[in-house]
């Protein structure tokens, strides 16, 4: 009973000499880990982002090459054709 009268003691004179508790330590400390976890999972959220837009400019990039082989292709069955007729 003594010992806890005596903490209890500890913890209001920390608090009274503007002094952090080990809670509040603790506290911070829990504070300061979700605020890097929330960075962290922002830049994870930025790079995945911005390997979305690369697939983007690649797709477009591979359409546009289907696209430009493509008409390759009807042209030279329009040459093709014209030849034969």
């Amino acid at each position: 009973m003594i010992s806890l009268m005596k903490s209890s003691t500890t913890y209001k004179d920390k608090q009274a000499q503007g002094g952090q508790t080990l809670l509040e330590k603790n506290g911070l400390k829990v504070q300061v880990e979700i605020a890097w976890k929330d960075v962290e999972i922002q830049q994870l959220k930025d790079q995945l982002y911005l390997r979305d837009v690369e697939i983007q400019r690649l797709k477009k990039i591979i359409d546009s090459d289907k696209n430009a082989g493509i008409q390759r292709l009807e042209k030279t069955i329009q040459s093709a054709n014209d030849a034969y007729k």
